[in-house]
């Protein structure tokens, strides 16, 4: 999966009992947002970031992670999390947490343009003064 472009992702395994798919998606397009502000693009960054992530979210790390474990590996199981994105890098993890996205969209799960604008004010509000 480190040299795969795009992952075959099933919508249904981004979700689970504690975060449903609707939810997921919301995580997701968080995480995106929350990874511009990683610099340098370290394990170290990534892994303090998502915690910040499962801390304003109000989460458990182990109920936030199967779904980025499944955008980024393409399974439950793999090597480390915030070392495979390291490897990565920026540019490959945002292209699969947005197809991640894409395939809850298709699945009936995605944000809609109105849910969309509502989570912007939202993360506006929560996230802005994590900025670094």
């Amino acid at each position: 999966y480190l040299f795969a472009d795009r992952l075959e992702v099933d919508a249904a395994a981004l979700a689970s009992p504690e975060l449903p798919a609707e939810a997921a998606a919301r995580l997701l397009q968080i995480v995106l947002w929350e990874l511009e502000k990683v610099r340098p693009w370290l394990a170290g960054g990534i892994g303090d970031r998502l915690r910040l992530i499962a801390e304003k979210e109000e989460l458990k790390l182990k109920i936030m992670m199967p779904p980025l474990f499944i955008a980024i590996s393409g399974a439950p199981v793999a090597l480390p999390l915030f070392e495979s994105m390291e490897i990565l890098g920026p540019d490959m993890t945002r292209r699969r947490l947005m197809h991640a996205l894409d395939k809850l969209g298709e699945a009936g799960s995605g944000i809609s343009k109105k849910a969309m604008k509502g989570l912007e004010k939202d993360y506006a509000a929560r996230y802005s003064a994590s900025r670094s």
